[in-house]
């Protein structure tokens, strides 16, 4: 039987350097953070209903997820501060995540991905300093 973790392993690997892009929801034209993370809840039957940002997730799962104290495989993990969630991304341990990162809104195309050093990668959790939530909704 496969589990929704192995799922998400499977399609987490498949996103891998896949470029960043502002506003992006899909792997042929790129990802960013709120885009890739809806897209792999999707894989599960966990999206919410419309296109949502990084803040908007954290309203939704702040409702309706649990919030830890420790990252385990699949939370979410939301960045910026409680009245402004800049960022989210999905824990693969206690000590690593995936995200869709390195761009901004200048990062439009793949030029700019490719500038910018932006893409779908893997990173320590405690390389940024502003952590704001752990939320498990998996």
């Amino acid at each position: 039987m496969v589990h929704n973790n192995d799922i998400l392993m499977m399609y987490f690997q498949s996103c891998l350097n896949l470029p960043y892009r502002w506003g992006g929801n899909n792997p042929v034209d790129g990802f960013d953070c709120s885009g890739f993370v809806q897209e792999a809840l999707a894989v599960i039957g966990k999206d919410p209903v419309g296109d949502q940002t990084s803040h908007g997730l954290y309203e939704i799962f702040k409702l309706d997820g649990v919030v830890k104290k420790n990252a385990s495989f699949g939370n979410l993990l939301f960045f910026g501060t409680e009245h402004k969630i800049k960022h989210v991304a999905i824990s693969l341990n206690e000590t690593t995540m995936i995200e869709a990162g390195g761009g901004g809104s200048q990062v439009t195309d793949l030029e700019n991905a490719i500038k910018y050093n932006a893409f779908v990668r893997v990173r320590p959790i405690a390389r940024r300093s502003d952590l704001v939530a752990v939320i498990e909704v998996m």
